[in-house]
């Protein structure tokens, strides 16, 4: 096949050799802001703590861990290394060697924080929600709040010299300073509209850019500093999110379509560029009149090195489209499907994805693979497809006569696809298929335990059961309904799971199954186990719930999205994925701790050890200033507690821990600690 239909997801966030647990893969995280300290060195901050570094000029990005999983909406480098990020609740972070080490600064508020900016390196400004302005100077160590005199979201923030500077927010407001701040007096916009992002060539000429909800692209000019300010034309009807010029001509806006507008001659006339993407582009920021970088949703990264006549994408999440199945051959190759005939594999362990052609656009609902070159996807429309180099070419083949639903192969020759009410079966991997009675309707999911026991999970409260490889199958009666996903552990032990959160259990075959408590009402997708006793189970908004006692107990992951979860395989005990609607893909590394890493001296104290309801953790070096963060792990690797701090001596509650051994990861500015305590 000829690799013409090749999407690159570049996944960007993660470092997986130190990760642990559940992590989100795609869709990344939406990018909120942009800025370069030079022709080479940029961040771009976002969603979920998100940090990226380039030192390269943005061909490579690398995540940084600024202490928090909390939004940055705003990031502003002042030289070379010192740069800071505001977020969510108040949230400050400072940096004085390029991200290698942050230290969180106390803002006095928990306004949301959307923009910062600095003048030099001890004068700065940050604004945000219900009017918040604040001000340091003395790089940040204190912020002092400034009366705004209004409640609005205040979005940007710009100054033109030491005295005189703007701020623009919701409602169309505007307001400007010629005294570093003291005061604010608000200028007359001429609109309602919400103003997000400010931008002033020299001491009178400016831009404001915006939008709402029925008035959208504002664009407004002035050229007194701010006395007046004129409406432009901006020929769209989309968000304006950023605007920024290079130049008292030449200047460009990012948009919430995915447009970049252009003008060459100070906004009389702004003109449409391709930006190959139609995510927003939340920020937008020029090195020089020729490079520039836009950054937006899902991790969309954008650059220019001839003004904006052309935008290359960096990087991106890529994929919004649902997928409804996936499966791992080892813990690195895997395929993911999906509707609109998707098929997606990646060799890296899920750092990035290649879509592979189809040669459909028909909706993919499972692929199952025999080994590592050889395997089958089916859908609706009859779609069954093969392949047997790895998915470089999917072979059509033909058998079905309804929607198929699911796949499984006992060997690289026997296999079986259902749905509605048909099985068919093949004996010679594909090359035919023919029909099989089963007596069941609305068939879910197939499992065959070998060539000849096989299981099938039906909607209406059955499963069916056979012996004798699919020629006759008996009708097994079960407690509950609406079974999505069927999976047996070994000849006797099998689980379903579905509607309502029912989780089934049988321990003979199929004799009897017995309701396990999930505890959750949402409806689960699918469920794995990698070895007999841990399993996990997938479904609606983000649920994931995970046993490690054969189902005695199911205990509940925090979601890391809203989005349904559709499909979870586990090549190991140690790599799972998870997938499902807008192109999300989860993964779970289970995290390990070096053998030398807990036996070294640690820097950390934790007392009371053993503990029964609280333990205190303290640093015991005195140049550790601070603990940003504590993640506490059983030895299974689970992350049960995670906590963002800000203290040298952190008390966590403990009281709902069961009795046992636990790790304890401390995050400070000046590295990482291990410790270990033992629960009561």
């Amino acid at each position: 096949m000829k690799n013409l239909y090749i999407l690159f997801i570049t996944i960007i966030s993660i470092n997986f050799a130190n990760a642990q647990g559940w992590q989100i893969i795609n869709p990344g995280p939406n990018l909120s802001s942009v800025c370069f300290t030079d022709a080479n060195i940029g961040y771009t901050v976002g969603d979920r703590g998100t940090v990226l570094k380039t030192t390269d000029g943005g061909t490579t990005w690398v995540n940084q861990f600024w202490g928090t999983s909390s939004v940055l909406y705003s990031v502003y480098f002042v030289d070379a290394n010192t740069g800071y990020a505001v977020g969510v609740g108040g949230i400050i972070l400072k940096t004085t060697n390029g991200g290698v080490t942050v230290n969180s600064l106390s803002s006095g508020t928990t306004a949301y924080l959307k923009s910062v900016r600095f003048l030099n390196a001890n004068n700065g400004y940050t604004v945000g929600w219900n009017g918040t302005i604040l001000k340091t100077t003395d790089g940040g160590t204190t912020w002092i709040g400034q009366s705004s005199g209004i409640a609005n979201t205040l979005n940007s923030v710009c100054f033109t010299d030491a005295n005189t500077g703007y701020v623009v927010g919701d409602g169309g407001i505007i307001l400007k300073t010629t005294n570093g701040g003291t005061t604010w007096n608000s200028q007359s916009s001429g609109t309602s509209n919400h103003l997000l992002s400010v931008y002033f060539i020299d001491s009178n000429t400016g831009y404001a850019v915006g939008g709402n909800l029925y008035s959208n692209g504002t664009i407004l000019k002035t050229t007194n500093g701010g006395a007046t300010w004129n409406n432009q034309t901006s020929g769209t009807t989309a968000w304006l999110n950023s605007v920024y010029f290079t130049d008292v001509n030449t200047g460009f806006i990012s948009t919430n379509d995915g447009k970049i507008l252009k003008t060459t001659n100070g906004g009389t006339t702004w003109n449409s560029q391709p930006s190959g993407t139609t995510y927003s582009l939340n920020s937008i920021y020029f090195i020089n009149a020729n490079i520039g970088y836009a950054s937006g949703d899902f991790s969309t990264i954008l650059k220019t090195t001839n003004g904006g006549v052309t935008w290359i994408i960096q990087s991106s999440s890529g994929i919004t489209t649902t997928l409804n199945s996936v499966y791992f051959t080892d813990d690195h190759t895997g395929y993911a499907v999906g509707e609109g005939g998707l098929i997606l594999k990646t060799t890296s362990g899920g750092t990035t994805w290649n879509v592979q052609a189809s040669g459909t656009t028909n909706s993919l609902k499972s692929v199952f693979f025999v080994n590592s070159n050889i395997g089958y996807i089916v859908g609706w429309y009859n779609t069954i497809l093969k392949t047997i180099n790895g998915g470089v070419t999917w072979i059509s083949q033909s058998g079905g006569f309804q929607d198929l639903c699911a796949v499984y192969f006992v060997d690289a020759n026997i296999g079986y696809a259902i749905g509605g009410d048909q099985m068919i079966k093949t004996i010679n991997g594909g090359t035919t298929w023919f029909p099989l009675s089963t007596g069941g309707t609305a068939l879910q999911s197939v499992y065959f335990t070998d060539a000849s026991t096989g299981y099938v999970g039906c909607y209406y409260s059955q499963i069916l059961k056979t012996t004798n490889g699919g020629n006759t199958w008996n009708i097994q009666t079960v407690p509950a309904g609406g079974l999505c996903s069927i999976h047996f552990t070994d000849d006797n032990t099998g689980y379903a799971v579905g509607f309502a959160g029912n989780v089934l259990n049988t321990t003979n075959a199929g004799t009897t199954w017995n309701v396990q408590s999930s505890g959750l009402g949402s409806w689960l997708q699918s469920v794995d186990f990698p070895d007999a006793y841990t399993g996990y189970t997938v479904g609606y908004y983000g649920t994931i719930l995970y046993t490690i006692d054969g189902g005695t107990t199911w205990n509940v992951e925090t979601p890391l999205t809203n989005y349904h979860l559709c499909s979870v395989n586990f090549p190991d005990i140690n790599t799972g994925y998870a997938v499902g609607i807008n192109g999300t893909i989860l993964k779970y590394t289970k995290y390990a701790v070096e053998i030398n890493e807990i036996n070294k001296k640690s820097n950390i104290t934790i007392f009371p050890n053993p503990s029964t309801e609280q333990i205190t953790i303290q640093l015991s070096e005195s140049n550790y200033s601070v603990i940003n963060q504590i993640i506490i792990y059983n030895l299974m690797g689970r992350e049960l507690i995670k906590e963002s701090t800000n203290c040298s001596k952190c008390e966590i509650n403990i009281n709902e821990l069961p009795s046992g051994l636990y790790l304890t990861k401390v995050f400070t500015p000046n590295g990482i600690e291990v410790g270990r305590f033992l629960k009561n």
